[in-house]
């Protein structure tokens, strides 16, 4: 979908309530250790390593998770919104892990071992994800590789997500990387399965998700998201209206892009193809002259 910059921040709020970590974590993470998460305990820790030339790009969720055992262990959570890969990620995920150690050390100065931390990256641009996993391969192979950092961090990456594997997990967390993956024609299906999952959740949950679906469909949250309560009902209807107004929408963008293509590259192909996606849609053929310069024998020829 084209309207990241829009929206990418609301996954900051979605992901800093503990239900959709759970989600996330129980449904795209495999570790043997997210089964024995006491998620009932889990604490936000509120500050954040983001170096300030990334902030734009980029945020940073840190959970403190008690396991079942009576340990504990930190989650980093990396939300990289830019549309094209950092080969670097590694790198600075781990500047970023051993800055998040020299807080806690600076907070317990007497502390003698360091809890474990799973840096985890979530991704959901547009590019295939082609950084090393692992701070090593960024490392030239000369001399003794036990001497080389063993860092590496994990994965989700939201576009190499099998589109069945989203739709049969059939959580908030699934159908919200669904919604980001789907065409707008195919959209209206995925908001009302959605709205059934958030029947069963409580308010503020609700109102953040509707939040960013407002986001996503260029309109800001109307007042009712707001207030103390959301009332769900009112909400699939609100967003059916504004997904017609959105599709619309993208699809004069997408003949304005077309048009504009056609004209800068004198590409006859490109008019020919707009014009016959007008005509299946049933625009006239003196608006489709009108709009892309074609004559009446080209166009009736389509």
């Amino acid at each position: 979908m084209a309207m990241k910059d829009t929206y990418d921040r609301g996954y900051k709020s979605l992901f800093s309530h503990v239900e959709l970590l759970q989600e996330l974590l129980e449904s795209f993470v495999s570790e043997p250790w997210v089964q024995d998460v006491d998620y009932n305990s889990a604490e936000l820790v509120n500050t954040s390593f983001i170096s300030p030339h990334y902030r734009k790009t980029e945020s940073d969720l840190i959970w403190k998770l008690p396991l079942q055992q009576g340990t504990v262990l930190y989650i980093y959570i990396l939300l990289e919104f830019q549309s094209t890969v950092d080969y670097l990620m590694s790198f600075r995920l781990l500047r970023y892990i051993v800055d998040f150690y020299s807080s806690l050390l600076k907070s317990s100065p007497d502390l003698k071992r360091f809890p474990p931390v799973f840096p985890l990256v979530l991704y959901n641009g547009e590019g295939q994800w082609t950084a090393p996993l692992s701070f090593s391969e960024l490392v030239e192979k000369a001399g003794s590789s036990r001497y080389i950092p063993a860092f590496t961090y994990y994965k989700v990456a939201v576009n190499e997500i099998p589109r069945e594997q989203l739709v049969n997990i059939k959580n908030l967390v699934s159908t919200l990387f669904l919604i980001e993956t789907l065409n707008p024609e195919d959209l209206a299906s995925t908001i009302g399965r959605l709205v059934s999952i958030l029947e069963k959740e409580q308010g503020e949950l609700i109102k953040e998700i509707t939040r960013w679906l407002y986001q996503i469909l260029g309109n800001r949250a109307p007042e009712l998201v707001t207030e103390a309560t959301a009332q769900l009902t009112e909400v699939p209807g609100m967003l059916e209206a504004n997904i017609e107004r959105w599709k619309e929408e993208i699809y004069q963008q997408g003949v304005k892009r077309g048009v504009k293509k056609g004209v800068q590259q004198g590409a006859r192909q490109a008019l020919l193809e707009t014009a016959r996606k007008l005509k299946a849609r049933g625009v006239t053929i003196e608006e489709i002259i009108d709009i892309t310069g074609l004559s009446r024998a080209e166009i009736e020829a389509l």
